[in-house]
């Protein structure tokens, strides 16, 4: 089983860290990086993401429940900001409808598909 992934991400070196992460686990396929969330609005129908690497900190993001009701209610968020969601009651008030798991940055590959791997045995 493959499990289609989109990114959602404005650093650029975050993006080819993260794509090198997903590209190298063959359970993921990368369907698309999102590097703005006007992109973000006018191509995520065109997808079906099982997971979404989302950094809540790019600009436009903070307003997450607009983002959130345009994505699938079985998508797995996997929060990939520096600052943790304590730091936004209101984002993880919002997230709760959802399953998500925080994967705040720097992180290596081996945290990468840790976590990955405890998202593929919940499923």
């Amino acid at each position: 089983m493959v499990i289609n992934c989109i990114l959602i991400e404005d650093e650029p070196l975050a993006i080819r860290q993260i794509s090198q992460y997903v590209n190298g686990n063959s359970g993921l396929k990368l369907e698309c990086v999102i590097t703005d969330m006007d992109e973000f609005y006018t191509s995520i129908s065109d997808f079906q993401p099982r997971i979404l690497f989302l950094d809540y900190c790019i600009p436009g993001a903070l307003n997450i429940k607009k983002l959130l009701v345009q994505i699938p209610k079985n998508t797995i968020i996997v929060i990939t900001s520096v600052l943790p969601l304590i730091v936004f009651p209101k984002i993880e008030d919002d997230l709760s409808k959802f399953k998500y798991v925080e994967l705040n940055k720097p992180f290596s590959a081996e945290t990468f598909n840790n976590c990955i791997d405890r998202i593929i045995d919940a499923l």
